[in-house]
């Protein structure tokens, strides 16, 4: 089967939710490599949140961004799994975003306003799976594994 036709949108697309994906995973490596020094500086809300968030919560974020990362590799690829892969992104955001309202005093601290960028994350999340789902649906990618 010849390789399908790459739409520059779709390239575009695809572009910008891998660099999107790479600056959530330099923002995740940062926040989990912070050094005690650095933490000391933070305010005393951020130094409760850093306390209370369990490990788990870290790892389903970090699922989060690996199957967007490979959404947008998928994209870039014109695979249709890619569909799949944002979906599971927007999946692992949304659980990580409520296990950290849950488990750590982020609401108390920060009420809604602490829950705009884990909002955002969803939302491109969705975005992205609805363009490849319906990228699939259409044809424009190859069904091959």
């Amino acid at each position: 089967m010849p390789n399908p036709r790459r739409p520059l949108g779709m390239m575009l697309i695809g572009v910008s939710a891998l660099l999107w994906y790479l600056a959530c995973l330099a923002m995740m490596i940062r926040e989990l490599a912070l050094p005690p020094a650095a933490l000391a500086s933070l305010s005393l809300a951020d130094q409760q949140i850093h306390a209370a968030t369990p490990a788990w919560a870290n790892v389903v974020s970090g699922f989060a961004i690996a199957t967007g990362l490979l959404g947008a590799v998928g994209l870039l690829k014109v695979r249709a799994w890619s569909s799949d892969m944002f979906q599971l992104s927007m999946l692992g955001a949304l659980v990580q975003m409520a296990s950290i309202y849950a488990v750590t005093p982020v609401w108390d601290h920060y009420g809604v306003q602490g829950a705009m960028f884990p909002l955002l994350r969803i939302a491109v999340a969705l975005l992205l799976w609805r363009y490849a789902d319906d990228a699939r649906v259409r044809g424009r990618v190859a069904c091959a594994r």
